[in-house]
């Protein structure tokens, strides 16, 4: 193998390096761009969420992006909500490669995970928006428009802990990247 395809084999799956090869290395960082709906509420989640923000500095810049959640939508139906919530996220995308959380999308183990991001960013993407709805969930169109479904778990998750569930995974996924202890 190459040194772009140079790969370390663990429980089955092939890793790749985290720096992409040098033809294709620009001076910017990955992106990851977390849009929810709703704001981070309690102290240990804020502590938490502050936590692996720091931890990511080195390997992405994370930006997150939070929009006020309603309570209902003008007729109060949960549809018109999801829609009202989609228009007001899509505004907020970049147009980069998009993952949506779903309890019903594609579950990962954090190996695959982290082969997943690595196949994402040596395909050339260097922004990642990653889409959290409201209580509700995602508008339908607007969830299967996205480039990834990804479940962090077939659980129904408050969305403290899947933030801070997410953000953990992201952290373990760039550890495994970059071969660290961090992930055992």
């Amino acid at each position: 193998m190459n040194s772009t395809a140079l790969a370390k084999e663990k429980s089955g799956f092939l890793f790749y390096p985290l720096a992409r090869p040098k033809s294709r290395q620009t001076n910017t960082m990955l992106t990851i761009r977390i849009i929810a709906i709703g704001k981070t509420k309690g102290d240990w989640a804020k502590a938490a969420q502050s936590h692996y923000q720091k931890l990511l500095q080195k390997y992405c810049k994370l930006e997150i992006v939070e929009l006020p959640e309603k309570a209902t939508s003008g007729d109060g139906s949960i549809d018109s909500l999801k829609s009202e919530e989609a228009t007001r996220i899509t505004k907020r995308l970049s147009g980069a490669y998009r993952i949506c959380l779903d309890q019903r999308g594609k579950s990962f183990s954090s190996e695959a995970l982290a082969k997943k991001l690595s196949t994402t960013m040596n395909a050339g993407h260097s922004a990642i928006d990653i889409v959290i709805g409201g209580a509700y969930g995602l508008d339908t169109n607007h969830r299967e428009s996205s480039d990834l479904i990804l479940s962090l778990s077939s659980l129904t998750l408050s969305h403290q802990i899947a933030r801070v569930t997410l953000l953990e995974q992201l952290f373990r996924s760039f550890s495994i990247l970059a071969n660290t202890p961090y992930h055992k």
